[in-house]
C-alpha cells in the first residue's frame, strides 16, 4: 500500500503496488493470428531468408513484427522440426528483384 503523508494515497499512484504495476504494457495490440496458408509462406520464406526474421519479416510478412515471426519459428521448431531442417537445408536463393524491394536503394550523393 502506497501512502503520502497523513495516510492518504499519493497522486497519481494506485492505492496498491504489486510486480503487475511496474510491467510493461503490450506496444501493438495482438496481430493478426497464424493460419495454413500464412504459414506456408513462413517456410517459402524460410528456405529463402533462412533464419534472418528480419529480412523475412520485411520480404513476406510487413504486417507482422520480427518478434512475432521469431516466436512462430521457435513454435515450429518444437512442434515440426523436421519441417523446419527441410526448409533451412533446402535453400532457395532469393530473386534480386525481391531483395530490392525490400530494400531499396539509398539515394546517392551528388
Amino acid at each position: 500500500y502506497v501512502e503520502g503523508e497523513g495516510g492518504v494515497p499519493k497522486a497519481g499512484l494506485p492505492r496498491w503496488v504489486s510486480s503487475e504495476t511496474f510491467k510493461a504494457r503490450p506496444r501493438e495490440k495482438r496481430g493478426l493470428r497464424w493460419n495454413e496458408e500464412t504459414t506456408e509462406l513462413f517456410y517459402a520464406g524460410l528456405s529463402k531468408c533462412g533464419t534472418d526474421f528480419g529480412m523475412l519479416q520485411r520480404l513476406m510478412f510487413p504486417e507482422k513484427t520480427r518478434h512475432q515471426i521469431k516466436i512462430k519459428f521457435m513454435r515450429e521448431e518444437k512442434q515440426h522440426p523436421r519441417r523446419i531442417d527441410r526448409a533451412l537445408a533446402h535453400r532457395v536463393p532469393l530473386a534480386p528483384s525481391e531483395f530490392h524491394s525490400a530494400f531499396p536503394a539509398a539515394p546517392s550523393s551528388p
